[in-house]
């Protein structure tokens, strides 16, 4: 059972880095573009803070049902750390990010993804069961 704890705090800490890291240490740019019409308005990037937080109270929410439930949801793990890294690639749908490579949001979008990954991982660490292996 230590292992499976270990699984479900893995998320939760997750979870507190990517808030941390959002709006502290990688935060997306905060720079205004000026419109044709003279206003201006907030970057794309700037809205990522929303769905990373999002997916942070998630990972919290999952963290604490599987410790209250003595049980972990690999399926939600993964799924949640998949999506937060496909949140990030504007290709598929996700947020924009700036084109240019120096800007402070590409350092932002690398946290998320790392972040989403080692979620993942622990989804598919706690499909891993010795008792049942063929």
């Amino acid at each position: 059972m230590k292992n499976k704890k270990l699984l479900l705090i893995i998320p939760m800490a997750a979870a507190i880095l990517m808030t941390a890291a959002v709006y502290g240490w990688a935060a997306p740019c905060k720079g205004m573009l000026e419109t044709v019409s003279g206003k201006e308005v907030h970057m794309g990037c700037f809205y990522l803070k929303v769905p990373s937080l999002v997916m942070s109270v998630m990972w919290i929410a999952i963290g604490i049902d599987g410790l209250c439930s003595k049980r972990i949801s690999p399926l939600l793990l993964m799924v949640s750390g998949i999506l937060t890294v496909f949140m990030t690639i504007e290709r598929i749908g996700g947020m924009k990010i700036c084109a240019a490579p120096e800007m402070s949001c590409h350092i932002t979008v690398w946290w998320i993804r790392a972040l989403g990954v080692l979620v993942t991982l622990s989804g598919l660490l706690a499909l891993y069961n010795p008792d049942k292996q063929v």
